[in-house]
């Protein structure tokens, strides 16, 4: 591996995933804020339940999330 292909000391790599709620708004419209809320909380607990050990939301962004992966094969699990 040469110097310009190696991580540099203190540098934490890994995978950055983003998700998004496909129809969120429209679902919103229809069906009102205690549902879209009630929805945003079962994604979460989806996603904490599922989510690696060496993995974190790092931002919730509206419906959707930011999420980092250590393993990047964990991102696409």
């Amino acid at each position: 591996m040469t110097a310009a292909a190696r991580p540099e000391a203190g540098v934490i790599s890994g995978t950055i995933m983003f998700t998004d709620i496909v129809g969120f708004t429209e679902f919103t419209a229809l069906r009102g804020d205690t549902e879209a809320l009630d929805l945003l909380a079962l994604q979460e607990r989806i996603v904490l339940a599922e989510l690696a050990d060496d993995a974190r939301i790092v931002k919730e962004l509206g419906d959707g999330l930011m999420l980092w992966f250590a393993d990047p094969c964990e991102a696409v699990r």
